[in-house]
């Protein structure tokens, strides 16, 4: 739905050939560079999610069947309201936040690199 607001304000001569085909230079030359925030910000929320994702495995699995689905989301909740390792899980999730840190931080260079 983001993506199809964002196509708004694009010139709708460009996106469409005469033969209803769409056509790959207006494509990679107008089109792709008018959704680049829009993908960025896709990009950047599905990559957090994946990496912070505790809800849905916790509820379904719990990181089970041993320790097949474990998230690092699960595994710090284990390691501070389970195994009272409060230091541990302190440590894991600020790792954690690091990663998404060092993830997220070149996409969004990539992302709004000519804007800067």
């Amino acid at each position: 739905m983001n993506a199809f607001e964002s196509t708004q304000g694009i010139t709708g001569t460009f996106l469409i050939t005469r033969t209803s085909q769409i056509n790959l230079n207006h494509l990679f030359s107008i089109t792709l560079p008018g959704l680049r925030g829009q993908i960025g910000v896709c990009l950047t929320m599905t990559i957090i999610s994946a990496l912070a994702s505790f809800d849905v495995v916790y509820m379904s699995t719990q990181g089970g069947p041993g320790t097949s689905t474990m998230v690092p989301g699960v595994q710090v909740y284990r390691l501070a309201f389970t195994q009272q390792s409060v230091g541990l899980a302190s440590a894991l999730a600020v790792t954690l936040m690091i990663l998404v840190l060092l993830v997220v931080g070149p996409l969004q260079r990539l992302v709004n690199g000519k804007e800067q």
